[in-house]
Formats: C-alpha cells, structure tokens, sequence
C-alpha cells in the first residue's frame, strides 16, 4: 500500500502541474537524498519542485486479523530566486515561491484518499528544512508532513503457502531518476538489473 499511494500522490502532483497554467514544477518526484551537502547544490537547478517520501508509520490499533497503522509522508517543496530570499518564499509574477507550492500541495491532499482504501490525508506539520544562498540563487526548501492511516491484513495461516524462494529479480535506478516502473520486470527502462535463480 505504501507504494501505491506514493505513485498516486505523484501522479496527482503530476497531473496538477500539467493543467497548472500561472507556474510549472521543474522537478516532480521520490526524494532520493537531494538535500544532503553533497547534493543540494547540484540539484537547484530543478527549483521550483516537489519530492515525495515515505516517512514511517506506527501501530494505532491491533488485532488478531489486522493492524491499521498510521503512515507518514513528506512533502519537499524547494523554491529559488535570484533577487532575494523573501521572494523565494513569497514568489513574483514570474515565480511561484515555496509558500504558494505549498498552499497548493495541501490543496492537491487534505482530506482526500486518492481513490484508494485509506483514510483522508490530514496536515502533521510544516517544517523549514534549509534557507540559504547559492550560486543559482536563494533557497527555500520546506518539508510537509501529511498522514493517513490504513489497514494491513494479517496472512490467514491456511493460506500461508509462501511456496519457496526460487528467483530474485531486480532492476535498479541509478541514481534515481524515477524512469524505471514500479512494475518488475522493467528491464527496457533499468538502468541495471540483477536475475539469481537459486538451486533447489
């Protein structure tokens, strides 16, 4: 589940951004460690955009047939200006600024499912997560935290036939650019891929 409503947060981000006529997102896509040091420089480029990210998930009931739990998602909005720090929070006609990605993130989320068997997504909180200069500009990088809950079936013990572990296979994305389908196998788009067939 926490899959599928990572692809349909992005391909709801996506759509928006192509029926979106004042501003376009540069960059849509899974947050694969762009605000590290090492990194962040590197991907300013990609301002103004939005990164997706399973945060974790707790318990919040339990029982014999079922746990719901309450998972956790993040939001990066990332804005730039090349006038002043203000404007790339608060925007121009020319640039959206983070404040306006992020009223309409929450707009795009709040109390909806995604047509999927979970609960509406409610806002945890809003946290600055970087604020400083670079060579492209000034950055404003803000992490939304919604969450939703759902339920995880318990594996019915009579049907607990998992067979045995006969192939692995893989297909990598590197670094992660997001052009490989969740889908296995997606040899055509992998970067790599790994297929082991062990021995019985």
């Amino acid at each position: 589940m926490i899959g599928v409503i990572e692809q349909k947060a992005l391909d709801r981000l996506k759509a928006a951004n192509e029926a979106r006529s004042n501003y376009k997102l540069a960059k849509i896509a899974t947050y694969g460690g762009e605000f590290s040091q090492d990194n962040l420089r590197s991907v300013v480029r990609d301002f103004p955009a939005v990164w997706i990210m399973f945060d974790g998930a707790e318990a919040i009931n339990d029982s014999q047939q079922r746990t719901k739990v309450r998972a956790r998602f993040a939001f990066f909005v990332a804005a730039k200006s090349l006038r002043s720090e203000e404007e790339g929070r608060h925007g121009s006609s020319i640039n959206p600024g983070a404040y306006t990605i992020i009223g309409d993130v929450l707009s795009l989320f709040l109390k909806q499912t995604l047509e999927l068997d979970i609960d509406p997504f409610n806002l945890q909180d809003i946290r600055l997560i970087y604020s400083d200069r670079a060579d492209s500009g000034l950055l404003s990088v803000y992490a939304i935290a919604l969450t939703t809950s759902f339920d995880i079936e318990a594996i019915n013990e009579e049907d607990n036939n998992v067979g045995v572990f006969a192939t692995y296979h893989a297909n990598w994305d590197i670094p992660i650019h997001g052009n490989v389908d969740r889908d296995i196998p997606s040899d055509d788009t992998a970067d790599a891929t790994d297929h082991v067939e062990m021995e019985q």
